[in-house]
């Protein structure tokens, strides 16, 4: 079945695919921003929110959900359901692979930063040697995400601004790892057991047991993403199975913004 965008290896920084964004008429769309107060949907969160990530928002904007998840759990799959229910959703590993395209601002920041060693023939970034780089050393993975967290942040602020749907969905699977669950109205969490993350992963991939625990083992456990999560999808089973749990999500995040 589909599965998330996760790689078994460091993880990615970086990537030319394009962000994932549907307008509610299931076609890409122009930007159409409300402008107004925007409204919160959770006393609990409002404060701290209004100081994260997403402060700029002065907007009259749809209700922002978290989706998050281990390797190996569906996010995508569950990101896919979305979309076919109207639903905009944006990528934020994505967005984040696509801020060092070639000849970019950023791009040239990270030449300056980290030499041209670290690229490949064509002089693109070279992801591998990017991710054996960063995997282990703090310093230089700080450095990276000094480049490229402005503009995801930018990017994912376009996205929202312009979303058209009642609700949109920011796909991000390290949330309890950067402390940021703040940043969002609800999270949902997409879960399951290790075993299947191992053995969804191995299929994909073709990549050993081994190498997937170890990405297993760099992210955060399933007991530390269940303490954040406001909404749990337990994705053991099939795939037609995730779609009807995911269309029960969303008629009960559809009650939520209709009761507010």
């Amino acid at each position: 079945m589909p599965d998330d965008n996760s790689n078994l290896e460091p993880p990615d920084p970086i990537s030319n695919s394009e962000v994932k964004r549907v307008n509610a008429n299931g076609s890409a769309g122009s930007p159409c921003v409300r402008v107004g107060n925007r409204q919160a949907f959770f006393s609990k969160k409002a404060s701290s929110f209004t100081r994260g990530l997403f402060f700029y928002l002065t907007y009259n904007v749809c209700m922002i959900i978290g989706l998050t998840g281990g390797i190996g759990s569906g996010k995508s799959a569950a990101a896919d359901c979305f979309i076919e229910l109207g639903i905009d959703v944006i990528d934020a590993d994505i967005v984040a692979k696509n801020t060092l395209s070639k000849d970019s601002h950023s791009y040239n920041l990270f030449v300056q930063k980290f030499g041209e060693g670290l690229l490949d023939k064509n002089k693109e970034v070279n992801r591998t040697l990017l991710r054996k780089e960063i995997f282990s050393n703090e310093i230089k993975k700080k450095e990276l995400e000094n480049i490229i967290h402005p503009i995801v942040r930018s990017k994912i602020s376009d996205f929202i601004n312009n979303s058209k749907s009642p609700y949109c969905i920011v796909m991000v699977p390290l949330i309890f790892e950067t402390n940021s669950s703040d940043n969002y109205d609800r999270i949902l969490l997409i879960d399951c057991d290790v075993e299947t993350q191992i053995k969804r992963s191995s299929l994909r991939d073709n990549q050993s047991n081994k190498d997937i625990q170890k990405i297993i083992s760099s992210q955060a456990t399933r007991d530390e993403r269940l303490t954040i999560a406001d909404d749990v999808v337990l994705n053991l089973s099939s795939f037609e199975y995730l779609k009807n749990e995911i269309f029960k999500i969303h008629k009960k995040y559809m009650e939520i913004i209709n009761n507010a």
